[in-house]
């Protein structure tokens, strides 16, 4: 065993120092506990085990107040994204949200979102779903423009060129849609927290993508917003009911979902 060790400790170093040339961004976990989890990328099982391991290590208010921390997460699903790996960052960079979320319900305060949010975005870019693409770049802009306060620059913001660039929405519409969300969370700072909220808050005329059969059977909710709803029933008034309706229709890829909106009776 004696004789062994050393030979297990050479190994880790030369997988480790592969890694770093591998992915340079990683050197930036050096001297920091999150770098301790760098030889996890060359498991197979890699994504799944730090999908476990990271919250372990990086606390909801490591996520939120620390940005080295932050970084390391991103750092984690980056490397992955950037071998087209899609699936597996993913996991990881959902898993940086439900940190996030989970910083707000813990703490009552706003946590900027969008860099996992943006992520999530390209995930699904890369697996030709372009309506749950969409939609999170949309949330994404939702945190983009609580922190720009509704004005979003082309410059230094991830949503601009994809969503005018790639999508086609206009920069007219773009203001838009940032005025209204930054007014949104201004009026109703509680709900605001949650992107999905001020996105139910708003026209559906962003939505100018057609599902693929890609992502047609992709049923995808944000599972703390839902309990938030949730737990805003039986008050004794409909309306979170139909939030909660509507959000959860409107998840689906393709669907619009409309609250009070009058119908037609076939029998009237």
């Amino acid at each position: 065993m004696n004789d062994q060790q050393p030979t297990d400790d050479t190994q880790a170093k030369e997988i480790k120092a592969r890694l770093l040339n591998q992915f340079r961004p990683l050197n930036e976990l050096l001297n920091t506990k999150a770098e301790q989890l760098i030889l996890l990328l060359d498991r197979r099982d890699g994504a799944a085990s730090l999908v476990i391991e990271l919250p372990k290590l990086i606390s909801p208010d490591d996520v939120a107040q620390k940005p080295i921390l932050h970084r390391a997460w991103e750092l984690y699903g980056l490397f992955f994204l950037l071998q087209k790996r899609y699936y597996e960052a993913l996991s990881i960079f959902q898993g940086l949200y439900e940190q996030q979320l989970a910083y707000q319900k813990n703490t009552k305060k706003h946590a900027h979102k969008g860099t996992a949010l943006v992520w999530i975005s390209d995930c699904h870019a890369g697996l030709n779903r372009p309506v749950l693409a969409m939609r999170y770049l949309m949330l994404t802009t939702c945190e983009d423009a609580i922190v720009t306060k509704g004005k979003i620059p082309a410059e230094g913001t991830g949503v601009y060129f994809r969503l005018v660039w790639h999508h086609g929405l206009s920069e007219v519409e773009l203001n838009r849609y940032s005025t209204k969300m930054w007014e949104l969370f201004q009026s109703h700072p509680e709900e605001g927290v949650f992107p999905e909220w001020i996105l139910q808050e708003l026209d559906q005329e962003w939505m100018t993508e057609y599902p693929l059969p890609e992502e047609q059977l992709q049923y995808v909710i944000t599972k703390s917003y839902t309990d938030h709803l949730l737990g805003k029933l039986g008050t004794g008034v409909g309306e979170p009911l139909e939030q909660l309706a509507h959000y959860l229709l409107g998840a689906m890829p393709g669907c619009r979902a409309y609250r009070r909106k009058r119908s037609q009776s076939a029998f009237s």
